[in-house]
């Protein structure tokens, strides 16, 4: 801290004289008065103006700058007749931080006048906006999103079972769904030469032997499983059974890896015959709860339909009735899709936002991942 401009001596005990002093204005970088500032430069200049002039002992223990860390260092100055008092941090602060300035109520005048009330001022630093990596094509950053991104599913993998993790702190649950996203995610890594096509692979058939041997009712998967031992780990209340929604995500990675291999090499043709089980063994019409046009998300051995959530869009779940209609051994009927998923037609929005005409679906059109999951 330095102390700039007249030079002022007081041996004399400070007493709250008659009367108060006011703050009658404060300015941050030349903008007006305000209680907060936002996007300010780590430099800034605040320059506060009283109504008298402050006493030279009294302003820096009561004209405070503080941050997350502590008080930070300020230099004074004092022009006009010491009524007015300069401040600006003795080093730069920090970008996007959040700093307080105070002005105590003990903040005194040359008259020995106090301030009439503590202030409180809440700066925000702006964002360093210069470039932190080496600056890289559009091209090359996509590249490398998509490598980091099959560095979660494959070298995250789940080591028993080759599954995706739930979560970076799920330990051993995998998530059914997210597995089958990974699944897609590793075709592109074999193809973009981000892991060989025979670890690839050989990932492929550690993940379809565990779902040979994974708890499964009515050929369903639930959400989550043991990466150990294949058994359910309960999603929520009554939800320790069947996800169907979930296992479309995994048939629809399944089967697009189905189509990826080749059935003349016999690994190949061994991992496509397998992943056709799989696939007719998953009882879509089943879900149906008793014959219903709806499909229904969730079953339990325990608490069977007790979940009760018909899967209706328009959402992520379009890829369930898909599937379901497609189904070689056991599909669903027209109905289920146009009464279930399609609501008769209520489905259907019309309305425009932004001036786009949304066709389907929620007003503003809902989660992102609506769109994505389905579409893989």
């Amino acid at each position: 801290m330095t102390l700039d401009s007249c030079k002022y001596d007081s041996t004399e005990p400070r007493i709250a004289g008659p009367g108060n002093i006011s703050l009658a204005n404060l300015t941050l970088d030349n903008r007006s008065f305000s209680y907060n500032y936002t996007n300010t430069s780590t430099t800034p200049q605040i320059v506060l103006t009283f109504s008298e002039p402050i006493d030279h002992i009294s302003a820096p223990s009561n004209i405070l700058l503080s941050g997350t860390s502590g008080s930070i260092a300020v230099d004074f100055s004092f022009t006009h007749h010491d009524s007015v008092v300069t401040i600006s941090p003795s080093s730069p602060l920090k970008y996007f931080s959040i700093y307080f300035l105070q002005l105590s109520s003990e903040l005194s005048s040359t008259t020995k006048k106090q301030l009439s009330t503590t202030v409180t001022i809440k700066i925000i630093t702006l964002v360093d906006t210069t470039a932190k990596f080496p600056i890289i094509t559009d091209s090359a950053l996509l590249d490398l999103v998509q490598q980091q991104t099959l560095k979660y599913f494959y070298d995250f993998g789940h080591p028993s079972s080759g599954m995706a993790r739930e979560r970076n702190t799920s330990g051993d649950v995998v998530t059914t769904g997210g597995s089958g996203f990974g699944l897609m995610a590793m075709i592109s890594g074999i193809q973009r030469g981000f892991i060989s096509r025979s670890n690839g692979i050989s990932r492929f058939n550690k993940i379809i032997s565990f779902l040979e041997t994974a708890d499964r009712f009515h050929g369903v998967w639930p959400h989550w499983m043991n990466g150990n031992t294949g058994k359910v780990v309960p999603f929520g209340a009554n939800d320790d059974g069947a996800d169907i929604v979930e296992t479309s995500y995994m048939i629809q990675g399944l089967l697009t890896v189905r189509q990826y291999l080749t059935s003349a090499d016999t690994t190949g043709n061994n991992l496509i015959n397998r992943i056709n089980t799989l696939y007719k063994s998953v009882e879509w019409d089943w879900f149906r709860q008793n014959n219903q046009n709806v499909l229904y998300w969730n079953w339990s051995p325990n608490y069977g339909w007790a979940v009760n959530v018909p899967v209706r869009g328009y959402n992520e779940t379009l890829i369930t009735y898909i599937l379901a209609a497609a189904s070689p051994t056991h599909p669903i009927p027209v109905e289920v899709y146009r009464q279930g998923w399609a609501q008769g037609g209520s489905i259907k929005n019309g309305k425009t936002f932004y001036g786009h005409v949304l066709p389907l679906g929620e007003d503003y059109g809902g989660p992102l991942f609506f769109t994505q999951y389905s579409f893989l």
